[in-house]
């Protein structure tokens, strides 16, 4: 006689499968069977009945299960539908904040996707880097060759250099394109596809120019461009020699156009200097390396480079291109303030979910009794409940999306974004976007799905559970953790408008009122003199000067100023190199010394201007008089200016050498009565038509360009304040809900007080107190943290605003305002109701 215990694992399997199919065998058969067959037979032979009776129970089970899977979710859609129709107010609430929540995610992600994704898009992007040296913004002009010649890992170098805005004619169109000079090796490196030319050959003249596509089809729209001739700047004729495809926003060189760097080197020649020279940074260096060969490895090179013509070791070092924007702006800090505010406004949205669906705990639980007793399991409850957060957040996806193809243009064209809905029919934007609703989904529905579906059907029919207790005290947890979040949200944003407005206010050391600014370029550079001294004609013009660098954004600096007990070799300092009256233009007070003069020749040659912080550095007294030697040429200091910000109020100011050179300015400006400002800029537009009539006239106000430099700080303030706003309409959202349901369950109370004498204030008062406690509680716990947060933002500023307890008590009250106006129109609603009625009310 055979015998053995069944497998247990088929046997399990099996009996599961009975509870949904009806078999030959009922579940306790199976065993049966087993022992039956392994007693006349084998237990091999029980064995292989057993799992032929698995395998062929397998398709049964599945039709089955599909079939019920079909009437179960028909039957759950059905009753969810039939909740959301019930209660409409609350399928609002729920549905408006969790669309909101998504919006603001699916922006933000937006947003993180494009900052992450600059210049990913070139070919072999980890083969390409840019040659940096610290506290420089360039590196040597020579140096790009030097790579290519001496390190072996270097496969190309190209110099790159910035020769803004060129003005570009042909027969027809005439404008000002954003143009950039570089090596015949800048095509090797960076890969651009030619739509028309040959890469190989494209910057070999110095006479070639290669176009964007949006640039060609501008000034070449019904004729190939390739072999046309264009004007660069009025003195010098281009060839096209390609033309390829337009550079993606999501690039960190932007142009519209490449010259061959011999123009560069010509036209310093032209004047008499070396532009080929160790000792002139002004170019940035990009290598190609070849495959295989890692960012450390090309470091290890760069450390301690000897300059091939001297003994002079610079420390270089290389960035990965795709991770230069990131290098250079500090995107990452503001990705994760973004990404936080994201998290935070959906959490918010999570929290009107979960508090309206507990609030309406008592209403759904003799649904839920009901449900049991029939023989409803809890994992089935379960999937009803997160069926019905499924549907609503699905639902919000939809509205969502809607609301960022209306916001989005509205964001960009006040200067918050520059995105593009293309975006969101990226692979990435549609994963991001899935997962991102399905996350909500069950971080919403999860705790009513495990509250709801765990009561016991006799206490729900004989009205005897208990969730009160602990279902207020979560509600009045979420409600303070929602206002807590909207009010730190809200205290950031004023302290960031208050410190852009700072900015904007502050005391810059000069006068910026009414100075308007022209660039002037190679073509109409020679006409300066003229051009001054026409303007200096009109009364309305008080002062006109020039500089080579233009404020606010000095970014010239040199570690080739020397003096006498000069201690430390490494000091850098910026220096500029100014006309007559910049002074006086500026209205710069001079603290020492005397300004430049015109009648002393020696001015414009050894003759310098220095800053308060340059003659701290120097320690010398006298300082008048004291020599002082910039590039080897020796000159004295005449005169000390008080310290001025030439440069944004994010840096501190830094030691300033001037330089008196009426040749090399770049930049016009002319100071202007305030009376008749139209009149002025009519004058200035005629005079320069009639001396430069080959150029287009442009100017800019010098303070409003001053504001454009702090653009970025206040981008932060628009899209905080944003988020602010909607973080406190979905606190409200969720408080008016929660309003009303307090108003509905103490209908009967509210009645009785009524009868018993009480006024309407009082019960508007009984109502709202409650909520008033929950949002003072909010305030005293979210200023601690708002105060440390935006401290260690202001720490990353030289000059900064300070935060006052008069910030934290105008958003507190200001919360409580908020609560009180949301709460109190359900509160009056219901102190006004019919007491007759209210006693009555089941």
């Amino acid at each position: 006689m055979h015998h053995s215990n069944p497998p247990r694992l088929p046997m399990r399997i099996l009996q599961f499968f009975a509870r949904f199919e009806d078999f030959r065998f009922i579940a306790g058969d199976f065993e049966e069977m087993y022992q039956s067959i392994a007693r006349r037979q084998s237990i091999r032979s029980a064995k292989f009945w057993l799992y032929l009776e698995l395998i062929c129970s397998i398709p049964g089970f599945i039709k089955t299960s599909i079939y019920w899977s079909v009437i179960m979710f028909r039957s759950y859609l059905i009753v969810a539908f039939r909740n959301i129709r019930k209660y409409k107010g609350y399928t609002f609430i729920n549905v408006a904040g969790l669309a909101i929540g998504l919006a603001c995610c699916m922006l933000i992600s937006l947003w993180i996707l494009n900052a992450m994704s600059f210049d990913k898009f070139y070919p072999e992007v980890n083969q390409i880097h840019r040659v940096m040296v610290e506290n420089a913004n360039s590196t040597p002009n020579l140096l790009g060759p030097a790579l290519q010649d001496e390190i072996a890992e270097v496969q190309y170098a190209t110099r790159i250099e910035w020769t803004h805005s060129a003005l570009l004619k042909s027969e027809d169109h005439m404008a000002y394109e954003w143009c950039l000079a570089a090596d015949s090796t800048f095509f090797d490196i960076f890969g651009y596809r030619f739509l028309v030319g040959d890469s190989k050959t494209a910057l070999q003249t110095p006479n070639s120019i290669v176009l964007a596509k949006d640039v060609a089809e501008k000034y070449f729209p019904k004729q190939d461009a390739i072999g046309q001739s264009l004007s660069w700047n009025n003195n010098r004729i281009f060839t096209v020699t390609g033309v390829i495809e337009n550079v993606p926003q999501n690039s960190i060189l932007q142009f519209d156009m490449v010259v061959s760097i011999d123009n560069i080197t010509l036209y310093f020649k032209e004047r008499g200097m070396d532009y080929m020279s160790w000792d002139w940074w002004s170019a940035s260096t990009y290598v190609k390396v070849w495959d295989g060969v890692t960012t450390q490895q090309l470091n290890d090179k760069l450390s301690n480079f000897l300059i091939p013509d001297g003994n002079e070791v610079i420390n270089f070092y290389s960035i990965n291109i795709a991770n230069l924007y990131r290098h250079l702006t500090d995107i990452d800090g503001y990705i994760a303030v973004f990404s936080a505010v994201a998290i935070i406004i959906l959490i918010m949205a999570c929290i009107n979910f979960i508090n309206l669906t507990t609030a309406r705990t008592g209403t759904r639980a003799k649904e839920t009794g009901i449900r049991k007793v029939v023989g409803a399991y809890r994992s089935s409850l379960i999937f009803q409940y997160f069926g019905e957060s499924f549907i609503l957040t699905f639902s919000s996806l939809l509205i969502a999306l809607g609301i960022l193809y209306l916001a989005l243009p509205a964001l960009n064209s006040i200067h918050v974004f520059n995105l593009s809905l293309d975006m969101l029919y990226s692979s990435q934007m549609i994963i991001i976007m899935i997962v991102t609703t399905i996350l909500t989904a069950i971080l919403a529905g999860l705790y009513p799905a495990m509250v709801l579906s765990g009561f016991k059907p006799v206490a729900v029919l004989k009205n005897d559970f208990k969730t009160g207790r602990w279902g207020s005290l979560l509600r009045k947890s979420l409600v303070v953790t929602q206002f807590f979040l909207s009010i730190v949200l809200i205290i950031g944003t004023i302290i960031v408008y208050s410190q852009v407005d700072y900015f904007k206010s502050k005391d810059a050391g000069y006068n910026k009122e009414h100075v308007v600014n022209i660039i002037l370029r190679s073509g109409n550079r020679e006409n300066y003199e003229l051009l001054k001294s026409e303007l200096a004609k009109d009364p309305s013009i008080l002062a006109v000067t020039g500089s080579t660098v233009g404020m606010p954004y000095w970014r010239w600096t040199t570690g080739a100023a020397n003096w006498e007990g000069k201690l430390e070799s490494d000091v850098e300092v910026a220096v500029n190199k100014i006309d007559f009256n910049f002074i006086k233009t500026f209205q710069i007070e001079i603290t020492e010394g005397r300004d430049f003069s015109r009648d002393i020749t020696s001015d414009s040659k050894s003759a310098y201007l220095i800053n308060q912080k340059m003659a701290d550095l120097m320690g010398l007294d006298p300082i008048i008089g004291t020599n002082l030697s910039m590039w080897g040429d020796e000159g004295k200091i005449i005169g000390v200016i008080e310290d001025f910000h030439f440069r944004p109020l994010q840096t501190t100011i830094q030691p300033l050498v001037l330089l008196l050179r009426p040749n090399d300015v770049n930049i016009l400006y002319t100071r202007i009565q305030s009376g008749n400002i139209p009149a002025s800029i009519d004058f200035i537009k005629t005079t320069w038509e009639k001396i430069n009539p080959d150029y287009p006239f442009e100017y800019q106000f010098l303070d409003q360009q001053f504001n454009v430099s702090y653009r970025s700080i206040e981008r932060i303030g628009k899209l905080i304040g944003i988020f602010s706003s909607l973080a406190i309409f979905i606190g409200c959202l969720g408080l008016f809900g929660l309003a009303s349901f307090t108003a509905e369950q103490r209908t009967k109370e509210i009645g009785i007080r009524k009868v018993l004498g009480a006024s309407v204030a009082g019960i508007v008062q009984m109502i709202s107190r409650e909520f008033v406690v929950l949002v003072t509680i909010a305030n005293v716990l979210a200023w601690p943290l708002a105060w440390y947060v935006m401290n260690l933002w202001l720490e990353d500023f030289a000059y900064r605003v300070e935060i006052t307890w008069m910030v934290f008590l105008l958003v507190g009250g200001f919360s409580l305002i908020i609560a009180l106006l949301t709460v109190s129109y359900q509160a009056i609603r219901a102190a006004h109701a019919n007491p007759v009625d209210a006693i009555k009310c089941e």
